[in-house]
C-alpha cells in the first residue's frame, strides 16, 4: 500500500510521536485503518503532527487532539506557542469522484500490463470515456495479443520507425481505447510508459472551499485557527486552486465602454464566506511534503491576526 521512500519517511515520523505524543496508541490505530482514502488522510496528519512534534520545547508545546468544551469535539492539534493557543485541523484533498476511479482503473491496467514477461515493447494508451472498470479484462486480453502479433513479426518488421503499431480496440460497437507500441532499444523489458484518460473539468478550488467550511464547525470560535490542506492527490496548478478556494475565482472584468479588460477575483473566497472569519491562517503543501508548505493569512479572521513572526513559526 505504501511505497519504500514514504514507509521510511512514516516510520521516522512514528518514532517521533512515539517518544513525544501520549496519545501515540491513538495514532497507531488511526493508520491500521484499511480504507485507502482514509489512510492517505491519516497519513497527512502523522505527518503534519510529527513535524510540530519534533519542534517541541518548554515554549512550544504541541497536544494531539484535545477536546474543545464549547463545540464538544476534538480538533487534531494544539500548539502552545509563549503561552498563546493555535488549533490545528489536518485533511487532504483527495481527487474528484471520476478522476479517482479513472486512476484506479490505470493502476491495475498498468500493474496487469507491466506483469507480461515476454513483452519487448513500450505500451501507450487511452481510454475513452465509455470505458468502465468491466472493461478491463478485455482490454488487457486485447493488448496482450498486440504485442505476441507484433513479437511473433518483429524480425521482418522495418526498424527505422520506433512506432510499431497502433490499433484502436473496440467493444460493444464502439472503440473504448486505443493502443501504440513503441520499440525499445537495447532489448530492455517492456512497460506502460503513458495513460491517457477522457477530458474532465473539475473545480478543484471549490471542492477545496467545502472541504476547509466544514472544518470550521470543529474549531473554537474565538481561536487561532489554522486549516492544513494536503493537496498532493490532485491534479493541475495545486496552489493556483489554493489561491482560488482562498481569496476567489480569477476573472476579467470588462469596461463595457472601453471594452478594456482588467483582471479580477469574484467575491466568492473563504475570505468572504460567513464562516470564514473563524480562520486566521490556511498552511498548504504539495508532493506529500511538508517543506513545500505556503501560507495563506486571513487578514478579515475574527481571531487575534497573525503577524508574520507568528506564521513563521509554523
Amino acid at each position: 500500500m505504501y511505497e519504500d521512500g514514504n514507509a521510511e519517511k512514516l516510520c521516522k515520523n512514528l518514532n517521533i510521536l512515539e517518544k513525544e505524543c501520549s496519545k501515540f496508541d491513538r495514532v497507531i490505530k488511526k493508520i491500521h485503518e484499511r480504507d485507502r482514502t482514509l489512510f492517505y488522510s491519516y497519513i497527512s496528519e502523522v505527518d503534519v503532527i510529527a513535524y510540530y512534534y519534533s519542534k517541541s520545547s518548554d515554549s512550544y508545546q504541541v497536544e494531539y487532539e484535545p477536546a474543545i468544551s464549547e463545540k464538544g469535539t476534538k480538533v487534531d492539534a494544539k500548539i502552545t506557542i509563549n503561552k498563546k493557543d493555535y488549533f490545528l485541523e489536518i485533511f487532504t484533498i483527495f481527487l474528484d469522484q471520476n478522476f479517482q476511479k479513472i486512476d484506479e482503473m490505470h493502476q491495475i491496467i498498468r500493474e496487469r500490463i507491466d506483469a507480461f514477461l515476454d513483452n519487448p515493447y513500450l505500451i501507450c494508451y487511452s481510454i475513452y470515456e465509455q470505458f468502465t472498470d468491466s472493461d478491463i479484462d478485455f482490454f488487457v486480453t486485447e493488448v496482450k495479443k498486440i504485442i505476441d502479433e507484433n513479437a511473433k513479426n518483429e524480425q521482418n518488421a522495418p526498424k527505422d520507425n520506433p512506432v510499431v503499431e497502433e490499433r484502436m480496440i473496440s467493444r460493444r460497437d464502439e472503440d473504448i481505447a486505443q493502443v501504440r507500441l513503441y520499440r525499445i532499444k537495447n532489448g530492455k523489458k517492456g512497460y506502460v510508459g503513458a495513460m491517457m484518460s477522457p477530458v474532465q473539468k473539475v473545480e478543484d478550488a471549490g471542492r477545496i472551499k467545502q472541504k476547509v467550511l466544514s472544518k470550521i464547525d470543529q474549531l473554537p470560535s474565538q481561536g487561532r485557527n489554522i486549516v492544513v490542506v494536503n493537496l498532493s492527490k490532485i491534479y493541475g496548478d495545486k496552489f493556483y486552486d489554493m489561491e482560488d478556494a482562498f481569496l476567489g475565482q480569477r476573472t476579467v472584468f470588462v469596461d463595457r465602454v472601453t471594452l478594456e479588460g482588467a483582471e479580477g477575483r469574484h467575491a466568492n473566497g473563504i475570505v468572504h464566506h460567513k464562516k470564514g472569519k473563524y480562520i486566521s491562517m490556511i498552511i498548504a503543501y504539495i508532493n506529500d511534503d511538508y517543506s513545500t508548505r505556503r501560507y495563506y493569512i486571513n487578514d478579515a479572521t475574527a481571531s487575534e491576526q497573525l503577524n508574520q513572526e507568528e506564521w513563521k513559526l509554523f
